[in-house]
């Protein structure tokens, strides 16, 4: 792979959570020491989810977040990497795209940035300041959704300086279910960080206009975050906790949680390209999104799923009762939801793509 040369590379992060970045992160991990590259992780944070997995791989993962203060976390990347050279820095968050910078700049490598959002949402997260210095510093970002792309070239972005790298799925493990539902009832499965961007409140509303009906729907929410105890609180207050919605926490087999399924939804306010999303349709599912990010790059409305402005709950309430009452057509765009990623986004597409990065965009 990579041009028949191999490549040593140290991924800079701030997590290794459950989280959909994480995932991208071991996929390219993998598809990189499958082709004999040197790769090394240093993390800001340590005995998160994906470090032992990334270990399991042969790949040392470093904790470099002993202090709080910046310089010195500046100081204890930049060790490691002059103890263990490598071609390339590539940072896997924004948030570490400037320790990345300065570590490269220090050490004569090259560097590579993320956006894995919109980045009009990255830059708000960091401050305007060291966001723009975040986009900005970077020789080269890697975008996993053309909205962030474009967004980043509004905010100053030389285009030839981005470099969309679409997430893939794994789906030899992401797969449709054989055996017959459990349940008779239509589950409609929500997987994700309990966050504002995420507006599971939306999700407890469609609840409650579902309560009264005679329908018999369950939604599901797997996840854990910040917001918990309000969104269950507010679940309660609206009669429907426990009732037809109900949450998981979080779930060390998200397979499974699509495999029971009928239907994922998405109520976002913004996004890059979910993770979410590529699993459900990895598992044959359809889905109803909120039009955010690349979410219509993946869900053509009538054709695979359904899509909806963020707000409007109603259009919403009417696909998942359109779906609920068509089983046909849940078979028939889950069918098409499974060969759009074997065509499009499985893991063996992966090595061209990263060795498109790699290569044509040296300089």
């Amino acid at each position: 792979m990579i041009s028949g040369s191999y490549l040593k590379v140290s991924f800079i992060v701030g997590t290794l959570g459950q989280g959909g970045a994480e995932r991208q992160l071991y996929y390219y991990i993998k598809a990189l020491v499958e082709g004999r590259s040197k790769v090394y992780v240093l993390c800001l944070t340590k005995g998160d989810y994906w470090e032992k997995r990334i270990k399991e791989l042969g790949v040392p993962v470093m904790w470099v977040g002993q202090s709080h203060i910046r310089l010195l976390r500046l100081m204890s990347i930049v060790q490691h990497i002059r103890r263990h050279p490598v071609d390339i820095i590539y940072s896997q968050h924004f948030h570490t795209n400037l320790y990345a910078s300065f570590a490269a700049f220090m050490t004569g490598k090259r560097v590579y940035g993320s956006i894995r959002n919109n980045a009009y949402q990255e830059i708000d997260s960091v401050g305007n300041f060291l966001g723009t210095l975040s986009l900005r510093l970077p020789k080269m970002i890697v975008a996993n959704s053309k909205t962030g792309m474009q967004n980043a070239v509004k905010l100053g972005k030389k285009e030839d300086r981005l470099f969309l790298l679409p997430n893939v799925v794994d789906e030899s493990i992401f797969f449709p279910g054989s055996r017959e539902k459990i349940t008779t009832k239509f589950i409609v499965t929500f997987i994700g960080r309990l966050y504002q961007q995420k507006r599971v409140d939306r999700i407890i509303c469609l609840a409650k206009k579902f309560i009264h009906k005679q329908c018999d729907i369950e939604f599901r929410i797997y996840g854990d975050g910040p917001l918990l105890e309000e969104l269950t609180e507010l679940a309660n207050h609206q009669g429907v906790l426990n009732q037809n919605l109900f949450f998981y926490g979080l779930t060390s087999d998200a397979v499974s949680a699509y495999q029971e399924s009928d239907v994922l939804l998405l109520t976002s306010d913004y996004e890059g390209t979910p993770n979410v999303v590529l699993e459900a349709l990895s598992c044959g599912l359809p889905i109803v999104a909120s039009d955010v990010g690349d979410v219509s790059e993946l869900v053509k409305d009538g054709e695979n799923g359904f899509i909806f402005s963020p707000s409007d709950l109603d259009t919403a309430y009417e696909k998942l009762l359109l779906l609920y009452r068509d089983q046909a057509l849940r078979a028939r765009m889950g069918h098409k939801n499974r060969q759009y990623v074997l065509d499009q986004r499985s893991y063996a597409t992966l090595h061209k793509t990263l060795d498109d990065l790699f290569t044509h965009t040296h300089h």
